[in-house]
């Protein structure tokens, strides 16, 4: 469908903004639709608005193909069932290093869907070591080059080395989620004392638990499972909301009528549809809120329907009169950013 105006401020004039990546919902996309990957990122190119400066997709899926990915293509969000896995491990890593150097070695174009599975995992646990030194960054660096290249004799000569690098993932990574106490004290010490405290997204990687431990009221709020992970979303028989402890209420953002002190919004607030919408429903049940976004340094993936930046941010902050605070590397990663509105 056409998207024939800013969804977060109306405007329609716009801008070609041109930075993309590829990654594995680009590749899964492409197979549904029967076309290249290439094809499909400049199909669904983006354009950044001309007022707020918003970067969003010209074009965008139907809300029956995004149902139909997230309920059928790829239920399961890996993300978040990551923080709750055994895979950041020595031992899982030295066994996918094992079968994608067998991969690269048959050379087969039939395989080369297992090949870019298997780097997609080894490269997803090579971002998430704690780096001590720049020794060790230089190392891992280069290993990541060899895994891009498929060269295997540096990759058997250097793997050893990395593999005994993995102990703890380092905050805010794929295996470690957002559930940082760091973070959750200075969001109390900017916006006061709360006593209740919800989340929107994924029920696995945030900081309910931690707000449980401090005594507060916590409240989830369903996503909208057009756009996102929820209703197939299971492991073992278990739904991924059915990890949230008995204490936590389910809640409907629409339906809501209380107010809860504090709403958190991880990596979710770029695949809901109507964003301006989105933002006026929020702000009806809380005065405060906290957003992490992805780092707009490469682009944006063909699954979100558009980009927040600071300058984004800035525009919220006065259209809603709120405070904005923005903390980057230093407290949640170099892949995120964390927006404070309150």
């Amino acid at each position: 469908k056409k998207v024939n105006e800013c969804p977060l401020c109306g405007n329609k004039s716009f801008e070609n903004y041109s930075k993309h990546y590829h990654n594995r919902y680009s590749d899964e996309f492409s197979k549904i639709l029967n076309t290249s990957e290439s094809f499909l990122l400049k199909y669904f190119r983006q354009i950044k608005c001309k007022k707020c400066k918003l970067i969003y997709k010209r074009n965008w899926f139907k809300d029956s193909f995004l149902k139909h990915v997230y309920e059928k293509v790829v239920p399961v969000h890996p993300t978040g069932w990551d923080t709750n896995s055994k895979k950041f491990s020595k031992l899982f890593l030295k066994k996918q290093l094992i079968k994608y150097l067998e991969i690269i070695n048959k050379k087969q174009k039939n395989i080369l869907e297992d090949k870019n599975k298997y780097k997609r995992i080894i490269l997803s646990i090579i971002h998430a070591i704690k780096i001590k030194n720049k020794i060790e960054k230089k190392e891992i660096k280069n290993f990541e080059i060899f895994i891009d290249a498929e060269n295997q004799k540096q990759i058997i000569k250097k793997q050893k080395a990395i593999v005994n690098l993995v102990s703890v993932p380092q905050p805010f990574s794929r295996f470690s989620g957002v559930g940082n106490e760091k973070l959750f004290n200075t969001i109390i010490k900017k916006i006061g004392n709360i006593k209740s405290y919800s989340e929107i997204g994924c029920p696995l990687w945030g900081m309910i638990n931690i707000s449980k431990k401090k005594g507060l009221k916590n409240y989830f709020i369903k996503p909208d499972e057009k756009y996102f992970w929820g209703k197939g979303c299971s492991k073992n028989n278990l739904k991924c909301i059915q990890k949230l402890d008995k204490q936590t209420k389910i809640i409907n953002l629409t339906t809501f009528k209380k107010k809860i002190d504090y709403v958190g919004i991880y990596n979710y607030i770029d695949h809901v549809d109507n964003l301006s919408g989105f933002l006026k429903n929020i702000f009806k049940i809380t005065n405060s809120i906290g957003i992490i976004v992805e780092n707009s340094n490469r682009g944006y993936p063909i699954q979100h329907k558009f980009g927040l930046t600071e300058e984004n941010f800035n525009f919220i902050s006065k259209t809603f009169n709120k405070k904005l605070l923005k903390f980057g590397k230093n407290l949640v990663g170099p892949k995120s950013v964390f927006y404070l509105l309150y």
